[in-house]
């Protein structure tokens, strides 16, 4: 669900180096209406507070490309199971907002900032889901896929090319939703990323890298009130 927009020469990825860099951004504080609206959503995060998301949801919010769902209050309530305090819907939107977002149009933002990542020409030939930021400072990249083992190098808001094969298996049970899970912000818990200058290939934690194309939400002010319009995961 990847919008228009005209903004786009402020968003490029910089070439440190030869490797391609995506640095983070965050609009939130560009409209003090936001601001306010956002930390109230964070606090109910916390607290696990079901009836205040559900009431910044959209009567018509759209639920994307998750397994294909319709539109409707309802419907997010069934994909995320938010009846259930264990549900995965808090550390989602925990982790997408933390990531900070863009706006759009003075009436839009979306989360995360990696969204709007502009791929070169000369990555092109490669398949959106393949490539992926880092979306921290001094990410350790590891000979293998635990903590324990070589650090061989340190990643900082890089775009990096993922090699599927050998990524580590999905994080299974981890969360209690069979359908929810497969649109979790992470669905590794490593993968084996090579940075786009090729000079450093190896392991990252999954918490640390995000596609443009994975879990992505939409917000929009309706009247005077902040609502989410929209959410969606793949191309």
């Amino acid at each position: 669900m990847k919008r228009t927009f005209f903004f786009l020469f402020l968003l490029c990825p910089v070439l440190a180096s030869g490797q391609l860099k995506y640095p983070p951004r965050n609009d939130t504080h560009k409209d003090s209406s936001f601001t306010a609206f956002i930390c109230k959503l964070q606090y109910a995060i916390f607290k696990k507070d079901k009836d205040y998301l559900l009431s910044v949801e959209d009567k018509n919010v759209s639920n994307c490309s998750f397994c294909g769902h319709d539109s409707g209050i309802e419907e997010f309530k069934k994909i995320w199971g938010v009846e259930n305090p264990d549900s995965p819907i808090w550390n989602c939107l925990s982790k997408v907002l933390s990531l900070g977002g863009v706006l759009e149009t003075p009436n839009s933002i979306v989360f995360p900032y990696v969204f709007f990542v502009d791929y070169p020409d000369d990555i092109d030939d490669w398949a959106p889901s393949s490539i992926m930021v880092v979306t921290g400072t001094n990410v350790n990249v590891r000979e293998q896929p635990n903590r324990t083992s070589k650090i061989i190098g340190q990643l900082s808001y890089d775009i990096v090319i993922i090699d599927y094969e050998k990524t580590y298996p999905e994080q299974l049970g981890k969360y209690p939703f069979t359908e929810a899970n497969v649109r979790m912000y992470t669905d590794k818990e490593w993968y084996y990323v090579t940075s786009t200058d090729k000079k450093i290939c190896g392991y990252v934690y999954g918490e640390y890298v995000w596609s443009n194309i994975g879990l992505r939400i939409g917000f929009d002010k309706k009247g005077e009130d902040w609502k989410i319009a929209w959410w969606a995961n793949g191309d």
